[in-house]
């Protein structure tokens, strides 16, 4: 379904991708988001195969998540609504609503914001947008939103190497995406699971609910990479969750929870 600039997909969520409490993982409504974002894009006409055949390619910077309302449940629907912001300098944003069921008010339980760049499809380093896109046709074919707010950036922290790592996780294939680094939702998922054993939660007994989720990608992580954990509590639910590989700080999260006895 398509609503002016916007580009409104229904996904139905699979018990497979769910976590004990029966509720879609983040990581998956990540990846679900994302194959909206690919169609939107499509319609922009700048999608990843128009792309390649100018060997470029999109590489997200950040993202940042807010839900207020539960997440979809196994066998329920994801409706996911996206559209382009539009850009500035060379960055490019993106917004998305998640709803449980179908659009409506009552039914909406989060939203997201993006940033990306273009970036040469070998080196993935930046390219000028007029180099690969028609830049003006993008803006007029999107969101007539003019000079868009950026996202914040969080302080990348210094290496904590004199101490040990919460855990540590070997990039392996199928962490790979289309540009041959591990994949922007697998970090996500990293995220959580050291936020989770940050907050000792007991899956058996306790649900673990995202409030809020903002990760910043510093640096790709590429296959048979280590990358060490660290997490840093902030505050009562809200953890910094740190990844670096060889000494680089491969990525920044921040993720804002609740516990609550398990409901299923």
């Amino acid at each position: 379904m398509h609503n002016d600039y916007h580009t409104i997909r229904n996904y139905p969520v699979k018990l497979q991708d769910c976590d004990p409490a029966g509720k879609i993982h983040l990581h998956r409504l990540m990846d679900y988001a994302q194959d909206a974002d690919d169609e939107n894009c499509r319609l922009l006409g700048v999608n990843d195969q128009v792309l390649r055949k100018k060997n470029a390619c999109w590489i997200v910077l950040a993202n940042v998540f807010h839900f207020s309302g539960d997440f979809p449940r196994g066998g329920e629907p994801l409706v996911v609504d996206t559209w382009s912001r539009g850009k500035k300098g060379i960055r490019f944003y993106r917004n998305n609503l998640y709803y449980r069921g179908n659009v409506s008010k009552e039914n909406l339980v989060g939203a997201s914001a993006s940033e990306w760049i273009l970036c040469d499809a070998d080196t993935h380093r930046p390219v000028r947008p007029p180099a690969v896109i028609d830049v003006e046709a993008f803006l007029a074919a999107g969101s007539k939103e003019a000079n868009p707010a950026g996202i914040e950036r969080l302080k990348t922290p210094l290496n904590p190497s004199a101490k040990p790592p919460l855990f540590s996780y070997l990039t392996g294939y199928g962490d790979l995406d289309f540009n041959i680094h591990m994949h922007n939702t697998h970090y996500a998922r990293l995220a959580v699971d050291a936020a989770a054993k940050t907050a000792g939660l007991d899956p058996w007994t306790q649900t673990f609910t995202i409030r809020r989720f903002h990760i910043q990608y510093n640096c790709e992580t590429a296959f048979d990479s280590t990358l060490a954990l660290y997490t840093t509590p902030l505050a009562e639910g809200l953890v910094e969750v740190a990844g670096f590989c060889g000494g680089t700080n491969s990525f920044i999260a921040r993720v804002d929870y609740e516990i609550s006895g398990r409901r299923v």
